[in-house]
């Protein structure tokens, strides 16, 4: 073929190529063939297999500060019409809810049919009855199941995230976190992280949380060795002689508590409620005290729990 033939036909291409761009551009939405079926597109099923209608919600509602953080994170402002009362009375920065509705839960269901409320997401609470009546007055109810930290976490900020039409937002939200948390203790080699438990007290009974728990997440981001997660999973209920045979040096609890576990009658020999030397703002060596609304957060604040936590055990120099 001759050199005149080659670029005539160089130019015949280009002109097709671009012919197939503006072609593609003009052809209205509908016409335009459709992407393969991506992972969002696939059936979304709460905690106890229900399919919720896809559509576009407009007067969404939350009864649990769990789902509350997730829906002041990934929803625009103007669709969410009423947070729980629960989160609004633990939450550090309340000032977020506005001057919204609180509401309670599926059994509040007159005053969810007075917001026109078409969403309600839960998390485990409310009784079957309730659940009933609010699905019977035409509100979709989504429940995000059991709250245990990371392991149930970034499921369920794309589970929001696909419920308000974008699951892009949630996969953002939950890239961007999870990165701050990892980056929390990177410093700390695993050879020199100290080792602690998570432990409350109630009613005089002792309680942990710790492998498969939101707690184990914290003390493991803030650079902790979880000692407890060698032998006990999920929220255990100790017996003194159980916490005297772990002996943890460190202990984490909620704001309040070290006074309580170090005056117990068994537990004031432990390690962590060795006295600290004077002039030092905590009165035991090994007792760190993070507030309950953020020990107690099994979503969005892991993150600033570890943060305090990890300042506290280690201080910078």
């Amino acid at each position: 073929m001759k050199a005149i033939d080659l670029a005539q036909l160089g130019w015949l291409l280009l002109l097709l190529t671009a012919a197939v761009y503006l072609g593609s551009a003009a052809m209205p939405e509908a016409e335009k063939p459709a992407r393969a079926q991506s992972s969002s597109e696939a059936p979304l099923r709460d905690a106890v297999g229900h399919t919720p209608a896809r559509k576009h919600y407009e007067r969404i509602a939350s009864s649990s500060s769990y789902a509350d953080e997730l829906l002041l994170a990934l929803a625009e402002p103007e669709r969410i019409v009423a947070l729980s009362g629960q989160g609004y009375r633990s939450e550090t920065d309340a000032f977020r809810y506005g001057n919204r509705p609180l509401i309670s839960g599926p059994g509040d269901l007159e005053r969810l049919l007075s917001l026109r409320v078409d969403l309600l997401l839960i998390t485990h609470f409310g009784g079957q009855a309730d659940l009933a009546r609010a699905s019977e007055g035409g509100i979709e109810v989504f429940d995000l199941g059991d709250m245990r930290g990371l392991a149930t976490l970034e499921d369920n900020i794309v589970a929001v995230a696909t419920l308000l039409g974008d699951p892009a937002r949630g996969e953002r939200l939950w890239r961007s976190w999870s990165q701050q948390l990892r980056a929390i203790a990177r410093d700390i080699p695993q050879t020199e992280r100290k080792d602690a438990m998570y432990v409350a007290i109630y009613a005089n009974k002792v309680y942990g949380g710790t492998r498969g728990t939101s707690y184990n997440d914290v003390l493991t981001a803030a650079g902790l060795r979880d000692l407890a997660a060698e032998k006990y999973r999920d929220w255990p209920q100790y017996d003194p002689e159980q916490l005297l045979s772990l002996d943890p040096p460190l202990i984490v609890t909620e704001g309040g508590m070290g006074e309580q576990l170090c005056h117990h009658t068994w537990l004031r020999s432990l390690r962590a409620c060795a006295r600290a030397q004077s002039g030092q703002t905590r009165p035991y060596e090994g007792i760190f005290e993070i507030s309950r609304n953020l020990m107690g957060s099994a979503g969005l604040g892991i993150l600033d729990a570890a943060l305090e936590l990890r300042e506290l055990v280690y201080p910078p120099e």
